[in-house]
């Protein structure tokens, strides 16, 4: 998203996306809420940040490894595909044709869509060393689920909770 989100209301409506909250002024930040209707979540649409991130060095990575994408589950995956594909996403075909995935991506951020049951919108990141990281973050006091869902296709680690119900899923790369 562009910093101007004013700019795009009007693009919104000509997709036939109804926006359920809209907040444009001078005086904040410009902020929008749409529904995805394959899965009913809320997606909350802030303006671009106004300000540079820091410089950081060559090969940083976070603590939790290299952000894949966002995992959510969908009740009907052709619709949910068609409303992503309608924001500018571009699908990719499945892995296989019983996958129950695609994963729609943009030039900043991949969706993942499963049909499988998913115990909320996940963040997903990856490292080749993930079972260290899982471990030094279990050392500091962070909180894991007591297990991580089968059937989600990764070499998942854990599944870390975080406060307002999202979940991060740790994993290592699936060629790693």
């Amino acid at each position: 998203m562009s910093p101007d989100l004013r700019g795009h209301v009007d693009e919104f409506a000509a997709l036939g996306i109804e926006l359920e909250h809209l907040r444009l002024d001078d005086l904040s930040l410009n902020e929008a809420w749409l529904r995805d209707p394959a899965t009913q979540l809320a997606l909350r649409l802030l303006e671009a940040r106004t300000f540079s991130p820091p410089a950081l060095p060559a090969g940083y990575e976070s603590q939790l490894g290299y952000f894949e994408e966002l995992a959510l589950t969908v009740n009907d995956l052709t619709a949910a595909v068609r409303f992503w594909d309608s924001l500018g996403f571009v699908a990719f075909e499945p892995e296989s044709p019983d996958a129950g995935k695609v994963v729609a991506s943009s030039r900043d951020l991949n969706v993942a869509l499963h049909e499988v049951r998913l115990p909320g919108p996940l963040l997903c990141f990856t490292a080749t060393d993930m079972a260290a990281r899982v471990d030094g973050l279990r050392s500091r006091g962070f909180a894991f689920a007591r297990r991580v869902p089968a059937d989600l296709g990764v070499h998942a680690v854990a599944l870390l909770r975080a406060p307002d119900d999202v979940s991060l899923l740790l994993s290592t790369p699936a060629d790693g």
